[in-house]
């Protein structure tokens, strides 16, 4: 017999693994907070929150709708007005956010209160900002808003970005400190004549030696008669598509959401949903993009290289994006929301994300080397809608209108769900958004902005906190690993631990079908053995989530096995498969609630299970005969039952293995 003791972890001899298992921690942190006006609200692909090597940079609305810019530096915080004068306060419209970049040079660039600026609306603001370019300001000293900022978006200015109309901006960051802007904006405007399939997406890079940008793109090649008076802007995506009247959303207005990022190879992501059909006001395609240089040429998924730009979204014309999903393949025809994302793997493997309008329903896909696959597609905390890639490799997926985080180092419904509210203690607490991409690439720390969805819904003022997350590597002990059981389980599960206590999260819908799906946290047993462990705490995400002891032939979803669990709705499980491939089955089943202690002996085929309230007094619950091979596996169950779609988590420690 092993020796142990009881206050502790203590495994002896030999393990069958040969590698210790990988297992993350999530710590929070609340960095600061300041008042907040969600009528001007904070949705990604608006990034108002730049953090910089720990420093942290928010642009937001406060309660009389005037712009202000909140730095923590050092640990202290500073606050100054985005305009001095008080004359100028933001216009009380959702769609009017700002959005915040940093040049390489450590100047801050912030954009916003546009919906389609400069001609809607300018009544509401003050005479110095009706008539420009853009609504953009520069700080006046780098890394510090403590100077102010300078408006940088006159009709005349040098400094100004060239575009016109814009709508949904956003600033985004290379790999290299490289700035860079896109958004919604006109192809052509004309002051004479209404013109249909005028609206595009934007991109430009900032150059921050001769403090210019440049436009990545080109003219949309339509043609006019000289007497509609029609001014052009260079352009990076455009479809002529459209009508001038129509039901619905008249598609005449084409919602572009473009979504940009870099991967860690410094290669640039594009995806839009686009409109291609002249008889629908719908959306029906997403479409994607990739350039290796900067934004200067731009290829398919596959590699096939795209003549020019701007890009276009139907086939018959020459620089035609890729084509991730095609609406009109599938009945009945959808209509995809504008919103969209994108990201890379490691290995710059894109995946694009959209919604499908009537559904809600948010579906990454990803292209496998040949062709583009829908990986996962139901439910918000099984898709997700932000993709971000982090400095150590690992995808993070950020559900916009939940807090559900998944983590993985591929792409898979086994990557490893989250949920932040159980690690930030705030009330109120339903989104975690905008993630400040610069501080990920700088830190490999999440920095984003904590919603209370109450007051979204019903809107009002609220304290907006700058959240911190980290994942931090928490190896199990020696000799111990942890994996998903099951082939259809919904959401991935993990594990760590710490001083003695496994925290493990799980879903999945058990072990009493003919195929198991749960979380395990497991050792090699060779021969007779012994487990202890204390259920000491679980979530209350669903009343019969169990946590508990398994002993186990085989890591395969159908293996043999006996197990002893406690429900959070308080009942003390004991059930077992008796060979391969059948259905699990319930030996007994009475009152029990954490925190428990359990214990399950093996003697040759022969299993006993008991219970204990302090881990010493111990009730017998029964045995059962298994035949198992000699080598099995021991060890931690988790899962969560129903609904699948939820993560459940548990802490057990005091486990010892004898």
């Amino acid at each position: 017999m092993r020796t142990h003791q009881r206050s502790n972890v203590l495994l002896l001899g030999l393990s069958i693994f040969s590698q210790i298992a990988h297992a993350e921690m999530l710590n929070t942190n609340v960095e600061f907070s300041v008042p907040y006006n969600v009528v001007n609200g904070a949705t990604e692909p608006f990034t108002p929150l730049v953090n910089f090597y720990g420093n942290s940079y928010l642009v937001y609305v406060d309660a009389n709708f005037r712009p202000f810019v909140t730095q923590k530096i050092d640990n202290k915080l500073t606050t100054v007005p985005l305009d001095p004068l008080p004359d100028y306060t933001a216009f009380p419209d959702g769609h009017h956010r700002f959005s915040m970049g940093m040049d390489k040079n450590g100047y801050l660039h912030i954009a916003g209160d546009m919906h389609g600026y400069p001609y809607l609306p300018a009544n509401y603001l003050p005479a110095r900002y009706v008539n420009q370019t853009i609504m953009y300001w520069v700080s006046n000293q780098p890394y510090d808003v403590t100077s102010g900022f300078t408006f940088a978006g006159g009709a005349n200015a040098s400094t100004a970005i060239g575009g016109y109309g814009f709508n949904t901006i956003h600033f985004f960051n290379d790999n290299y400190g490289e700035l860079y802007f896109a958004g919604m904006v006109k192809a052509y405007q004309s002051v004479t004549v209404s013109l249909i399939g005028q609206d595009a997406v934007g991109l430009y890079k900032y150059d921050a030696i001769n403090k210019v940008w440049n436009t990545i793109g080109a003219y949309s090649g339509q043609i006019f008669p000289a007497s509609d008076n029609v001014q052009e802007w260079k352009i990076f995506f455009w479809e002529y598509a459209g009508l001038s009247t129509g039901p619905g959303l008249a598609a005449w207005f084409q919602n572009y959401w473009p979504a940009f990022t870099f991967d860690n190879n410094n290669v640039l992501h594009f995806s839009v949903s686009g409109i291609v059909d002249t008889t629908s006001p719908s959306a029906t395609r997403l479409l994607y993009a990739k350039s290796p240089d900067g934004g200067v040429t731009w290829y398919k998924a596959n590699g096939t290289q795209i003549p020019g730009l701007p890009l276009r979204s139907v086939d018959s014309t020459a620089n035609v994006a890729d084509v991730v999903f095609d609406g009109k393949t599938t009945t009945p025809v959808t209509y995809l929301t504008p919103r969209v994302d994108v990201v890379a793997d490691a290995h710059s493997n894109p995946l694009a994300n959209v919604g499908i309008w009537n559904t809600d329903a948010y579906t990454w896909r990803r292209w496998d080397g040949t062709k583009w696959n829908s990986d996962i597609s139901n439910g918000h905390q099984a898709s997700g809608q932000r993709g971000l890639l982090g400095p150590d490799q690992k995808l993070t997926f950020i559900q916009d209108d939940t807090i559900w985080l998944r983590r993985s180092n591929g792409f898979n419904q086994y990557s490893a769900a989250y949920y932040a509210q159980k690690y930030v203690p705030l009330s109120g607490f339903n989104y975690f958004q905008c993630v400040s991409t610069l501080g990920l690439k700088t830190t490999g720390h999440f920095y984003g902005l904590g919603i209370d969805e109450l007051v979204v819904t019903n809107t009002g003022v609220t304290t907006l906190p700058v959240i911190k997350l980290t994942f931090t590597p928490n190896d199990l002990p020696a000799g111990w690993a942890h994996q998903d059981i099951g082939s259809t389980i919904p959401l991935g599960g993990t594990a760590d631990y710490n001083e003695g206590v496994f925290t493990i999260r799980s879903c999945g819908a058990g072990v009493l079908s003919n195929a198991d799906q749960f979380h395990y946290v497991y050792h090699n047993l060779q021969g007779d053995g012994t487990i202890i462990a204390r259920v000491a705490s679980q979530d209350t995400e669903s009343n019969y989530a169990t946590d508990g002891i398994m002993m186990r032939e085989t890591l395969s979803e159908d293996a043999t096995y006996v197990a002893l669990g406690v429900t959070v709705n308080n009942q003390l499980q004991f059930y077992y498969r008796t060979a391969t491939g059948n259905s699990g089955i319930y030996a007994q089943q009475i009152v029990g609630a954490v925190p428990l202690w359990l214990k399950m002996t093996r003697a040759g085929n022969v299993f006993t299970i008991f219970n204990s309230t302090n881990g010493f007094a111990w009730t017998n619950m029964g045995s059962v005969s298994v035949v198992m091979a000699p080598n099995i596996s021991v060890g931690l169950m988790a899962y969560s039952t129903l609904p699948l779609q939820q993560v459940h988590q548990a802490m057990i420690d005091n486990v010892i293995i004898e």
